[in-house]
Formats: structure tokens, C-alpha cells, sequence
């Protein structure tokens, strides 16, 4: 069937970009005329641009704390600063501005906003990622910021044009890059096939390549661990989502014993599981699936440490029914490993003597939600931040030697959390599994299904969603009367890899399952009614709402799609598309093409159904998930006579926002928008 929308796919196309602003100003004139908007942006920007929000940054070894700072006046593009930590740890922020992106914006004419930095510390050096507005395309320049002035390639400078780079200091006249070098150079996915030694002064045709996947595969790329045995080098080919080979740079000796060269050896652990640290020999892998070996089976989900030269494994850590895996990093006498216990956070150290290796519970604050960070392979010190969902974040300095935690900031309370209580409750799913959701609502809610409720999820890419703090929701939503519920489903990873494979390719209609069985127990328990009841989902999660609305849209009276997949059988060929076909499928296949069809929301679009008022928005420099997406169901909705409304943002890339403002504004547009809908 000939899609007639399909010129909307034109992202920079006349008549389509005429048409998304055609479209914006009919939103924006609704939402902005709204006698409640003004408000509702302004707290939102309060929130947003407050001056004592935590001031949190990367501890480099040059005893600096650097911080990327924006605001909402003098620096809204913002500012890479940094600051001693002796200063840093007394709140005495005597911030040092090495880079101003506002003034390099205008100097050069340019719509930069800043991507982040690779630090070469030694040589005053970093690699600075930077896009033309906020896309994950990005140029690459190297800044000297003892001078504080970038390096022009004519001098010797590293410089990597537009493309979704990715790369690596391997020493100080070298990196290794792995970028668009031209036809053939890329996956089916947009990203770098081909990886290459770039030496100071070469061009990228000069360069040594150093290692090669195949278009089919995802992308390469290179990584360096520094640790105090050594500096490991190498790469990843990244098959799938979910697959992977790691290579390692292995000297190759002479009979004397030097060094004659050197070679990347393949990691000999499974394509499914994933490198998380390293350890002189050792290697700690997590699994996505069982690892069987001689002697025994890992389940998936595991920790396990293999010896890369003797092969020897051992198991670590391995999950419960309840428990999963979120993250794993080095520091000096271990491995730091944060896990979750019915979507609970608690932190373990697992060290290591010698010969055994020990687990401790390290006595963090317990019942919320703890990030830990700025740890370092050659200390064991670090930083963490703790909050839950009626608790703001502080700040923590912790010492493994002494046990001993220090609050070094804490934030105010952005709205009246006192009269607010979070609860966990559980739904039943179609086949009969029981899906968690975090319900939070102000003290003595009424269950006569008249309150106002907006729904959230994800369900994807074993991403796990936390009850947080919310600033901005609790202030302009649940201050206002509004509930606010977050659906643990499947496909995320709230428990681990068994959770999300349980919703992948083929089983992908359990995620909406278990989203509308949440929906369903709101209304059956009286918290809400149909006419209250909106949802809510960007990314994977606007293929989430997109699709649920499709199925049952007798129970939604709102939907905000952001960002949104939405056209499945398209969506491989356009943009990164190709890279999530382990999650869905591959539309090419009769087999996997039948059941995408039957849950992707533009094919499923009827013109006789009573669907809500969806409000859907996306970016013109959205270069991950394509723009088309959000404008084709849109246009496609209201070619049959469904009222829709529709933003798109000229800039801001994946997130939609590309500075504070804007983020305050997306805010206020759709706290607006579900106000007219569930409220009014």
C-alpha cells in the first residue's frame, strides 16, 4: 500500500518542514493562550535554572571537580568549569570557566551545544563533542585548556567532522577514531563500520586501520581503561543491541622478549554478555543468557570473572526472583556493583585479596535511589547521590577504607511533598504475571475515579524505571491535584535480562499488555476513570502509548508521544532504526514482519475509532529517531478525521530541548495540555 505521508520523511524537505511549523503554531497557540501556561512555565524554569540545585561533576586526577553549567541568562548554551576538590568538598565552588559555548557559539556563527569532553589531563588536552544543534551527530576538536583555545588541524590540532563518532586518547599524539571515513565506512545503521589509528598530524585517509565489523553489525568502537595494573586498549563490535565481540591489544614479543609489535585479540567470553571492568587478568562480564561452561552453568543475569589468560571462571554475583543487576564499576580494591531489589537500590563491594574474593553491603541510605559515580580504578573513594521520590537529591563523599560518608550538598524541596505518600502496587497481565507500578498522590485521595492520572512507562532495552524526584512533575502536576504513576513493565530491566527478553521481537505485545493491565487496575480500583486517565512515553516509550492507544483507546483521554517510533515497518530504514532490530525485528522477514504489524501504531490507525486528543512532539534534529515517525501518525490521524496537536522543536535532537528554556517550556506545554484533558 503506497504510503501518502511519506514525504513528510523529508526532514529538512519545504513542504514538511512548512507543515510541522504549520502544525506547532495551531499547539502553541492553543497551549499559550491558556490562562494557566505562564505559570506553569515560570515554575518550571524556576525549578530548572535554580542557582542551588546540586553542583555535581567529574572528580578528574588532577584534583579538579569539572562541571558543564547551564542557566537561563548568561549561560544557556553553558560553560565547562572546574574547581578544587578541597574547595569542592567545603562548597567554597570557586569555579574556573575553561570553555564558554555561548561565546564560541557567536564567535563562530554557530548553533553549538556541547556534547561532552574526553580528557587527556597530562598534556592539558581533551577532545571536545559538539553538535550544530543538539543532534548525536557531532564534530569533534581538540582543546588545549591550559591555553583555553581550541587546536587548529594546521597545527596539529585533532579534528573530526560531522558523524557519530566514536573514539579514544590512546596517548598523547594519537587517538583511535572510528567515524564516517567515507563510502562503505558505516553500518546499515549509520554508525562507524571502520575503526583507525589517527597519529598527530595524519589525515583520517593516512590513518592505520585497526579493526572492521560488517554493515550488518551495529558499529566499532574503540575504548581504553586505565587501571593500576596496566592500561588496557581495544575495541567492541557491537552485532546486535544485545551482542558483542571485545578485542584487546596483546603485545606480540621477540625471542629476546621485546616488543616486535602487537595484535587485538578476541575476548573469549560470550557474544551475549557484556564487559563491565577489569582487573589485572581478570575480567568481569555480566550475562544476558546463560553461560554454560565444562564444570557448571551460569544463569543469566550473573556477574561472572573470567581469567582472560587462563580462561578460569567464577561466578560473582548471580540475581534472585527480585533482584537485578544496575551497574558495575572499578575502583581500587574491587568492584563497586549496584543492584535492585523490587526496583530498590542497594550498593555491594566486592574486593579482593589475592586469592578469595569478599562481599560487603556498603551502609548507604536505603529505600530510594542511589547513584554512584566518579569512582577511579587507582582510589577507593567515591561519590554518590541519594533521593527518592518525595526526597530531593544530596550529595555524598564516601571512603571505603574508613566506612566513612560525608553529605557535601543537598537540594530544597521543589514542591510540598508533605502531604504526598508513594506506593508499590502490583497488576495482573493478560497472561497472568504480576507487573509492579509506583502510584504517588497527595494524602486521603479519593477512590471515586475522578482524580486526574497520568501514566508513565517505557518497557524497553532493559532500561529500568525509578520512582524519582520529579521536580517539575510534583510541582506542576501532583501540587495540582494530579496522581502520577510509573508502570515497571516488560522489556525494561527492573529484573534483569529475563524481564526484558520476556517482551522482545516476538512477545513485544506483552509490554502493552502489561501497560494496559496497570491501566485497567487504576480504574478498577477507583483512582481514576477513562475520562481521567492519560499517558505518557517518549522514545520506546512513544511506540509504547502510540500502540496501547491504538488497542484500547476507551481508556485513555490524554497521550503525550514523544519522540516517538511509531512507523514499525519503516523504522529499520530510517536513521539508527537499523541498530534496534534486536529489539524488534526485522520487517524484511515475513515471520518477524507479521507481528510487528499487527502492534505498530501508523499501520494500525482506523478511521471509524474514537481515539483521545494525542498530543505528539518530536525535533527537526532528532537524528536518532526520525522525525517522520511523529509527523506521519499525526498527519495520518487527522487525514481520517481524529484531532490531534502536534510540536515540533527546530533544535534539541533526541531530547527534544537543547537548553533549559526550552526544557521549561516543554514542560509547561504539556502540563498544560494534560490539565485541559484530565482537569478541566
Amino acid at each position: 500500500m503506497t504510503d501518502k505521508f511519506l514525504w513528510l520523511e523529508e526532514v529538512l524537505g519545504k513542504d514538511a518542514l512548512a507543515w510541522a511549523e504549520a502544525q506547532s503554531k495551531l499547539t502553541t497557540g492553543r497551549i499559550e493562550n491558556d490562562p494557566r501556561f505562564a505559570g506553569l512555565q515560570a515554575d518550571a524554569e524556576k525549578i530548572v535554572t535554580a542557582t542551588d540545585r546540586l553542583l555535581t561533576g567529574s572528580l578528574m586526577s588532577d584534583g579538579y571537580v569539572w562541571n558543564f553549567h547551564q542557566d537561563g541568562k548568561k549561560h544557556v548554551r553553558g560553560i565547562l568549569r572546574r574547581c578544587k576538590l578541597a574547595d569542592y568538598k567545603k562548597s567554597n565552588f570557586k569555579w574556573e570557566t575553561m570553555l564558554d559555548m555561548d561565546k564560541l557559539a557567536k564567535k563562530e556563527n554557530e548553533n553549538w551545544v556541547y556534547s561532552g569532553s574526553t580528557f587527556l589531563l597530562k598534556h592539558n588536552r581533551a577532545l571536545v563533542s559538539m553538535s550544530k544543534g543538539g543532534g548525536d551527530t557531532v564534530v569533534i576538536r581538540e582543546y588545549d585548556f591550559g591555553k583555553k583555545k581550541f587546536i587548529a588541524p594546521k597545527k596539529g590540532g585533532f579534528y573530526l567532522p560531522e558523524a557519530k563518532s566514536r573514539y579514544c586518547w590512546e596517548n598523547e599524539d594519537t587517538i583511535l577514531v572510528a567515524t564516517d571515513f567515507g563510502e562503505g565506512s558505516l553500518t546499515d545503521s549509520g554508525y562507524p563500520r571502520v575503526l583507525k589509528r589517527v597519529k598527530r598530524g595524519q589525515s583520517l585517509d593516512e590513518a592505520e586501520t585497526i579493526g572492521e565489523s560488517t554493515t550488518e553489525d551495529m558499529m566499532i568502537a574503540p575504548f581504553v581503561s586505565n587501571t593500576p595494573e596496566g592500561k588496557v586498549v581495544g575495541y567492541t563490535i557491537m552485532h546486535t543491541f544485545y551482542t558483542s565481540s571485545t578485542y584487546l591489544k596483546t603485545p606480540v614479543t621477540g625471542d629476546d622478549g621485546l616488543c616486535i609489535a602487537e595484535t587485538f585479540n578476541k575476548l573469549d567470553i560470550p557474544e551475549g554478555a557484556t564487559v563491565q571492568a577489569y582487573m589485572g587478568d581478570s575480567v568481569l562480564i555480566e550475562l544476558r543468557s546463560d553461560m554454560v561452561t565444562a564444570r557448571t552453568t551460569y544463569p543469566q543475569g550473573s556477574l561472572v570473572v573470567v581469567n582472560r589468560t587462563t580462561g578460569r571462571t567464577r561466578l560473582l554475583w548471580k540475581p534472585t526472583d527480585t533482584t537485578a543487576l544496575d551497574y558495575v564499576t572499578r575502583v581500587k580494591s574491587g568492584f563497586i556493583v549496584g543492584l535492585r531489589d523490587n526496583v530498590v537500590n542497594k550498593v555491594l563491594l566486592f574486593s579482593h585479596d589475592g586469592s578469595t574474593w569478599r562481599r560487603k553491603t556498603l551502609p548507604l541510605p536505603t529505600k530510594g535511589i542511589i547513584g554512584v559515580f566518579n569512582t577511579d580504578a587507582k582510589r577507593d573513594t567515591f561519590m554518590f547521590t541519594f533521593s527518592n521520590a518525595l526526597t530531593p537529591a544530596s550529595l555524598y563523599w564516601y571512603d571505603l577504607a574508613s566506612g566513612r560518608q560525608t553529605k557535601l550538598q543537598s537540594t530544597p524541596q521543589r514542591f510540598d511533598a508533605s502531604g504526598m505518600e508513594l506506593h508499590q502496587r502490583f497488576a495482573t497481565s493478560a497472561d497472568g504475571e504480576q507487573i509492579p507500578y509506583f502510584i504517588m498522590h497527595k494524602k486521603g485521595l479519593k477512590l471515586n475515579g475522578s482524580n486526574p492520572t497520568m501514566l508513565y512507562g517505557y518497557g524497553g532495552f532493559e532500561i529500568s524505571v525509578e520512582p524519582d524526584y520529579n521536580s517539575t512533575n510534583g510541582k506542576l502536576w501532583l501540587e495540582n491535584g494530579g496522581v502520577y504513576v510509573i508502570a515497571n513493565i516488560r522489556g525494561g530491566g527492573e529484573f534483569g535480562p529475563r524481564w526484558h527478553q520476556a517482551a522482545l521481537k516476538h512477545n513485544r505485545q506483552r509490554c502493552y499488555d502489561d501497560f494496559i493491565a496497570v491501566a485497567e487496575a487504576l480504574i478498577d480500583t477507583g483512582v481514576t476513570s477513562p475520562r481521567r486517565l492519560g499517558i505518557y512515553g517518549g522514545s520506546n516509550g512513544g511506540l509504547l502509548v502510540g500502540a496501547v492507544m491504538m488497542q484500547r483507546p476507551d481508556l485513555f483521554n490524554a497521550v503525550i508521544c514523544a519522540v516517538p517510533l511509531l512507523d514499525m515497518l519503516r523504522y529499520h530504514k530510517l536513521l539508527a532504526g537499523a541498530s534496534w532490530m534486536g529489539e524488534y525485528g526485522n520487517p524484511d522477514i515475513p515471520e518477524d514482519r507479521k507481528v510487528i504489524e499487527t502492534y505498530s501504531p501508523y499501520q494500525n490507525v482506523k478511521k471509524d475509532a474514537t481515539y483521545p486528543e494525542a498530543l505528539f512532539y518530536t525535533s527537526t534534529r532528532d537524528d536518532r529517531v526520525h522525525p517522520g515517525h511523529a509527523r506521519k501518525m499525526a498527519a495520518k490521524l487527522q487525514s481520517l478525521g481524529h484531532a490531534t496537536m502536534y510540536y515540533e522543536n527546530p533544535e534539541g535532537g533526541h531530547s527534544a530541548r537543547a537548553n533549559l528554556k526550552q526544557a521549561a517550556y516543554m514542560s509547561a506545554l504539556q502540563y498544560v495540555y494534560l490539565m485541559q484533558k484530565l482537569m478541566d
